[in-house]
């Protein structure tokens, strides 16, 4: 398991290492400060409701990150900080990510277009040339999106 000063160097983000948990855990007043209630010492991992240490604005955002430094840490319970996830504390949607500007998808569409033009300019058999437009009409029409069920964690059977 990756510990806090590992995730930084990998996200290039700055790391205080005068950062204990213990520290951070007792200046929080063992409190969680996602859900505003009370953590239990007693409590340990894996234990949805156990101590985690979390941070504010997720290392993974890089650039966008303080990092693993005092105003950046605080306690919550694991269950809120898993919820959480990489958004910010408070936010619903997630980490900004740059999209790529020619996905694959697009690619075969680029190719299936290319190539019907191709066939068309060098007089192809009609059926070819229906084939091949009916494959590009195909590659535009959306694609119906399957939703997947989320299994429930141990603790919730």
């Amino acid at each position: 398991m990756k510990t806090d000063e590992d995730r930084c160097r990998e996200y290039g983000v700055p790391y205080d290492p005068t950062i204990t948990r213990p520290a951070v855990y007792q200046q929080s007043g063992w409190k969680c400060h996602l859900c505003g209630k009370r953590v239990r010492k007693s409590l340990k991992y894996p234990h949805p409701r156990s101590a985690s240490l979390d941070h504010i604005v997720p290392l993974s955002w890089r650039k966008d990150s303080p990092g693993h430094v005092w105003g950046n840490v605080a306690l919550a319970h694991l269950r809120c900080n898993q919820s959480k996830g990489a958004r910010f504390a408070g936010s619903t949607k997630p980490a900004p990510r740059k999209p790529g500007i020619v996905t694959p998808l697009w690619k075969l569409r680029l190719t299936l277009f290319a190539g019907t033009a191709a066939l068309f300019y060098f007089n192809a058999e009609p059926t070819v040339l229906t084939i091949a437009a009916v494959l590009c009409i195909l590659s535009v029409v959306p694609q119906r999106k399957v939703r997947r069920r989320r299994r429930r964690a141990w603790w919730k059977l």
